[in-house]
């Protein structure tokens, strides 16, 4: 638990209280639903399940800085709620015609519970500290020019990880494939906020960190391996129990965005 943040998280599975910071509930919700984890929210008097989300290519939240995280082009969340017909919409902001009883708009949500995998006890706000961390350090040498990066962030297993990437050519994708990976990953891409309408389409991501999901809350180093125009730098201590941080020094073109939460964990 980190006491200085607005929200707390418990496991399994894990709850996060309302806070008045309406954007970060949307950041964790979104963060969830696409790590293949559906949060179950609050509404009063009342609980539905998100399962997915609706999302726009242009920001519906404008703010300064390097990184902005996807959730600022969240319009709202997919939901099915058993009292109504499946798909319903809940918004980010209110909307007309009201077409189910509980209110349509995120301001309504009381809180919600994340169905985290058992072997999962790195938590979504621990593993953003700890990726920004590492952003920090690497910011200046990655030489990322002067767009905004969308900070795209989610959990998956290093099966699914692995069947993604299987495919792709490169020396520094064999090692990751080769690697005796923990069972759950914190995955957080860096696209530029001008190829954010590509996502799907191509090579976009120009960065990438990941961490261990299976650390412990306690644990000061979950850092698995980064990679970035400059080349990569991998935790082989964390991957092998001994080691030390090796470099790969040779230049990288962007990657495919990760869509391999289809597959079962």
């Amino acid at each position: 638990m980190i006491n200085s943040a607005p929200w707390y998280t418990v496991r399994p599975p894990a709850w996060v209280q309302k806070s008045q910071q309406i954007d970060a509930l949307i950041r964790y919700l979104h963060i969830y639903i696409d790590s293949g984890l559906p949060p179950v929210i609050g509404l009063p008097g009342h609980a539905v399940v998100a399962f997915g989300y609706v999302c726009s290519d242009q920001r519906l939240v404008h703010r300064a800085g390097k990184i902005i995280p996807a959730s600022d082009f969240v319009e709202g969340l997919t939901i099915n709620d058993d009292n109504v017909s499946p798909y319903q919409k809940i918004f980010r902001q209110e909307r007309e015609p009201e077409c189910w009883p509980y209110g349509n708009c995120l301001e309504s949500v009381d809180g919600f519970i994340a169905p985290l995998p058992e072997k999962v006890f790195l938590s979504v706000d621990q593993a953003e500290r700890a990726t920004e961390v590492i952003m920090a350090r690497h910011i200046d040498e990655a030489s990322l020019g002067d767009s905004q990066l969308v900070r795209r962030m989610f959990c998956t297993s290093s099966k699914n990880y692995k069947l993604f990437r299987g495919s792709e050519e490169g020396e520094v994708t064999r090692t990751v494939v080769g690697q005796p990976l923990p069972h759950f990953l914190w995955v957080t891409e860096f696209i530029p906020v001008t190829q954010w309408q590509n996502r799907d389409k191509g090579k976009v991501v120009c960065m990438e960190i990941v961490l261990d999901a299976t650390a412990g809350m306690k644990d000061t180093n979950p850092f698995l391996w980064i990679r970035a125009p400059f080349g990569a730098k991998f935790n082989m201590q964390r991957m092998h129990g001994s080691g030390s941080v090796q470099s790969y020094g040779t230049a990288l073109e962007p990657i495919r965005s990760f869509r391999g939460n289809h597959v079962p964990f």
